[in-house]
C-alpha cells in the first residue's frame, strides 16, 4: 500500500492521494449476465424464498454449480433490483 501511494503521489500529487468513490459501487459484479438473470427471473416468481433456498434449488437441479455464487452477492443483486425481502 505504501509503495502504491508513493507512486500515485509521483505521478499526480496529493490529489492522486484522495480516495475516490467507485463506479461500480453496490452492483453484482461477478455475476454472468445469464447467471443474474437466471437468478433475478427465480426470485421474481417465488418472492418468499429466502436466498440460501433458492440457491440450494438451483444447485440440486443442475441449473448452478455449487460456490458459483455467494449468498451476499445474490442478496446485493436482489437489493439492486428491488427485490430484497426488505422491499417486498
Amino acid at each position: 500500500t505504501l509503495e502504491r501511494w508513493y507512486y500515485a503521489y509521483r505521478a499526480g500529487g496529493l490529489e492522486a492521494l484522495v480516495p475516490r468513490p467507485r463506479s461500480d459501487r453496490g452492483r453484482a459484479q461477478a455475476l454472468a449476465p445469464e447467471l443474474r438473470q437466471l437468478l433475478l427471473d427465480v426470485r421474481r416468481e417465488n418472492r418468499a424464498a429466502s436466498v440460501p433456498l433458492i440457491l440450494r434449488t438451483l444447485i440440486t437441479d443442475g441449473r448452478l454449480d455449487r460456490n458459483a455464487v455467494s449468498t451476499a452477492t445474490v442478496r446485493r443483486l436482489y437489493a439492486e433490483h428491488g427485490l430484497d425481502r426488505v422491499a417486498m
